[in-house]
């Protein structure tokens, strides 16, 4: 099934989140089984996720300087 680009960025960010369906998790089980440039696309998106979760700070910022 040929997705577009956006579809496959909210599916995977819901498959990471934990909060996809089951059928959407099949989605991306079969999106995976479809090429390597899938899987590595996924991998680089779920290194991102991982980083981002991870940051645990607060920043803050001075907006009127």
């Amino acid at each position: 099934m040929a997705r577009h680009v956006d579809d496959i960025d909210d599916l995977i960010g819901k498959y990471l989140a934990g909060e996809a369906t089951p059928q959407e998790r099949k989605e991306i089980d079969d999106w995976l089984v479809e090429s390597a440039d899938n899987r590595a696309y996924f991998r680089q998106v779920q290194m991102l996720f991982e980083k981002a979760a991870a940051v645990k700070t607060l920043q803050q910022f001075d907006a009127d300087a």
